[in-house]
């Protein structure tokens, strides 16, 4: 995306549009768009293109301005652009204060907004008219579109009269959408959208980003249509959607390693994201979905309710409904490179709802018993993607597919209340897994081979599910056969292990910033499994528990820096209450973290892992 500044890119800079035409219909001047209907007769051509009508508004004597509010000699003005497709404001990433945006009256209008709210409600009044008055037919699909939903919808029931083809649940919105920025004077605008949020960090940065996003996390989760958002921003004359730009700046700063103020730049990136986003500033909702996945990469705050992954793939997932993402869109008329886009869309999100399920213990927004999405396939993926990254994209879909069908089918609460169905519940799932895990490739199913980020990545979803599931002590299995209940433990012990090898792999690749939002908990998971390890009467089962408690911390300590989750976990191991399964205080049944960590960090030898569990033997022994 080119600089708009001329001088230093790191000044911030303001471009002033001229107006050349003095009188604008109300769509063009909502949309701040050159209107050329004074010059060759209204309706304007872009209301023509667009199929809208052309409401030119009356025009009224301009108030005088009131003495003492002049512009400042020199003072620059923002211009805001509609799409990014126009030029935007270029600054430093750092955090600005943010104001609201004013815009240029039309000339004559006393007030301001009147006629982008007469256009606003223009659209909702002709909206069913202008979508059943077009050839829904043959118009092809192009920006936005309409999702008529399932056969009880009254819209699809009189979609059903004009098309005969039941397969197709997609076609064409007939209206264009003017983006709120801007309200009357004196009323307050909730979705009114700052300036800051069309601030633009220099192009040397925007590079460092998003070059650092399609390295680290375009593969595992391809959100974006890399080729098409790459040649927007390289375009002179042209630029990605703005929304889409913050977010992917987002992730970059969560990914890169080559920058020092990545906080600031998460922070600033976020907030610019958020406010275009609660505007609805995008014209193509699919964009937000996108968007709203990407937002997951920031902690913001404690709150895991009404902010953070939850709530954004919440959201994600309501907006993707409404569209009908969870349809086939096959038999309609959407070009072909948005229908494999669409497709990565769909199971990117399936993933998060899972993920972010299993995270919180929460139920799920998705039913897959809803969806006719095709599964993703070899075909969905441009020649620039990898072998490794199509499989990983296709097998950890399927794997979390396999889950949600699962959790719905096997792990509700009526199923936990019979301890026959539990038994049942526990061999669905683990011959599900079992049968995911002879159909892997063998280059991903051989983990003797050299790892690397996508094959660790896979068995953490695989081998977190296996721990959290099996680790269950509910009233069901109180007449569980001693003998299962031996093989969960088993399972479990297992399963923690690898999951604290998988993050050791992958701070060698140093590659723990590209974990998702999902990996705190997957470590957490592991450490209190190891944690009922530390008190074996078996030494040897002790040692080792030993070892992989120091080493999980470690790597729990690594992961904070990118993620809160991870601190939070980290002050809770440190600080925080803990009891044994007998309920006796955390100090006499656990060694002092912080202790524990100092000494492994100090020595990594055996020797001084022995000498520590002697010792609370025998303090152990001392109190009993």
């Amino acid at each position: 995306m080119p600089n708009s500044s001329g001088g230093d890119p790191g000044v911030s800079t303001t471009l002033r549009i001229t107006r050349s035409i003095k009188r604008a219909c109300g769509d063009c001047h909502a949309r701040k768009v050159k209107c050329d209907g004074a010059i060759n007769g209204f309706p304007c051509r872009n209301c023509r293109l667009a199929k809208v009508h052309c409401i030119v508004p009356d025009r009224r004597k301009r108030r005088a301005r009131v003495s003492g509010q002049s512009s400042a000699p020199g003072e620059k003005r923002l211009a805001i652009p509609v799409s990014t497709r126009r030029r935007i404001v270029t600054a430093d990433p750092g955090p600005i204060p943010a104001e609201p945006i004013a815009h240029e009256p039309d000339e004559g209008s006393a007030h301001p907004g009147v006629s982008h709210r007469t256009a606003d409600a223009e659209y909702a009044r002709q909206n069913l008219v202008e979508f059943f008055s077009q050839n829904l037919l043959e118009k092809p699909i192009q920006t936005r579109l309409t999702y008529i939903g399932s056969d009880l919808s009254t819209l699809g029931y009189l979609v059903r009269q004009q098309s005969t083809n039941q397969r197709v649940h997609h076609y064409p919105s007939s209206n264009s959408y003017a983006p709120r920025i801007s309200g009357l004077q004196g009323v307050p605008a909730p979705n009114l959208i700052p300036k800051d949020a069309f601030v633009l960090p220099p192009k040397s940065v925007s590079d460092i980003l998003i070059g650092a996003y399609f390295e680290h996390i375009h593969g595992i989760f391809p959100i974006i249509d890399r080729e098409e958002f790459l040649t927007q921003y390289e375009a002179p004359t042209s630029a990605p959607p703005l929304l889409l730009f913050h977010a992917i700046c987002l992730a970059g700063s969560h990914a890169t390693s080559t920058l020092d103020n990545t906080q600031e730049l998460k922070s600033a990136f976020f907030r610019r994201a958020k406010a275009l986003f609660d505007g609805r500033y995008e014209e193509d909702r699919m964009h937000m979905v996108q968007a709203a996945l990407l937002l997951t990469w920031f902690s913001d705050g404690g709150d895991d309710v009404g902010t953070n992954a939850w709530w954004w793939i919440g959201a994600a997932s309501r907006i993707a409904l409404g569209l009908g993402m969870h349809r086939d869109v096959g038999p309609s008329k959407m070009p072909e490179r948005d229908k494999r886009t669409w497709r990565k869309i769909w199971w990117c999100l399936v993933q998060f709802d899972v993920l972010v399920s299993l995270c919180y213990g929460r139920p799920q927004t998705i039913n897959l018993d809803d969806c006719d999405t095709p599964p993703l396939g070899a075909e969905d993926f441009d020649a620039s993607t990898s072998e490794e990254e199509v499989n990983f994209c296709i097998y950890h879909t399927k794997l979390c597919a396999d889950i949600s069908l699962l959790l719905r089918t096997h792990f509700t609460l009526k199923t936990q209340k019979s301890p026959n169905n539990w038994s049942t519940s526990l061999q669905a799932l683990d011959h599900k897994l079992a049968e995911w895990l002879l159909n892997l490739p063998p280059a991903l199913r051989d983990r003797s081979q050299p790892t690397s980020l996508y094959k660790s990545m896979l068995f953490l979803t695989y081998e977190t599910t296996l721990v959290q599931v099996h680790r269950l002590r509910t009233s069901s299995t109180v007449d569980m056969p001693s003998v299962d209940l031996l093989d969960n433990d088993r399972i479990c012990i297992d399963a923690a292990s690898k999951i604290i090898l998988i993050f050791e792999e992958m701070d060698k690749l140093s590659a723990l910033q590209n974990c998702w939002f999902c990996a705190p908990s997957a470590l957490f998971t592991a450490l209190v499994q190891v944690q009922t390890q530390l008190r074996s009467e078996n030494l040897i089962i002790s040692l080792r528990a030993q070892e992989n408690y120091a080493s999980g911390l470690r790597m729990l300590q690594r992961l904070s820096q990118h993620w809160l989750m991870a601190a939070s976990v980290w002050r809770l191991f440190q600080f925080g209450p803990r009891t044994s399964d007998t309920g006796a205080p955390a100090q006499e049944v656990l060694p002092n973290i912080g202790n524990l960590l100092e000494q492994s960090l100090e020595s990594e030898g055996l020797q001084s892992i022995t000498n520590h569990t002697a010792s609370k033997q025998k303090a152990t022994e001392q109190e009993t």
